[in-house]
């Protein structure tokens, strides 16, 4: 499983590029849900409003994907899921990055996987998308800031 583990500086850096497109665009794949998957198919992120944790498998099969956001902070957050071009590394999201929480745009071989309605304080909601098989990075974002959540890579079932 790929995660944050503290605030390790080397992590700390690695989300700011996803936190931006983090609430933006919607696609016909994604949505919002509040209908229950079974607790394997479903990875999920906890927003406290200083860390965002992934808790998950390592892989997922590709196909419909969950992702959970919990949101402990005292303010809006959305969930942002990035697929990473061929070749390219969690590591090399981390190593664009500063310190968390982070501003600005995505790297260019960074793809948005579509955002969602935000959750607010204390509520709980689902990203859902038919993801192809390759890597992600997920994050927590809120107000144009990003906090590192972690990876998963999906693989063809």
């Amino acid at each position: 499983m790929l995660t944050k583990m503290g605030r390790a500086p080397l992590l700390i850096s690695v989300i700011p590029l996803l936190l931006l497109v983090g609430g933006c665009g919607d696609s016909d794949d994604t949505s919002s849900s509040d209908t229950a998957a079974s607790p394997s198919d479903v990875t999920q992120l906890t927003f406290t409003g200083a860390d965002c944790i992934y808790e998950g498998p390592e892989e997922v099969t590709a196909g419909v994907v969950s992702v959970e956001l919990v949101n402990e902070s005292d303010g809006n957050a959305n969930v942002f899921v990035g697929l990473l071009d061929e070749g390219k590394t969690i590591q090399d999201v981390i190593d664009g990055f500063g310190p968390e929480p982070r501003t600005g745009s995505p790297q260019p071989w960074v793809s948005d996987m579509g955002g969602q309605s935000p959750a607010s304080a204390g509520e709980t909601i689902r990203w859902e998308s038919n993801l192809a098989a390759g890597l992600y990075v997920t994050s927590c974002t809120r107000s144009g800031n990003a906090w590192f959540g972690g990876g998963f890579t999906v693989v063809d079932g």
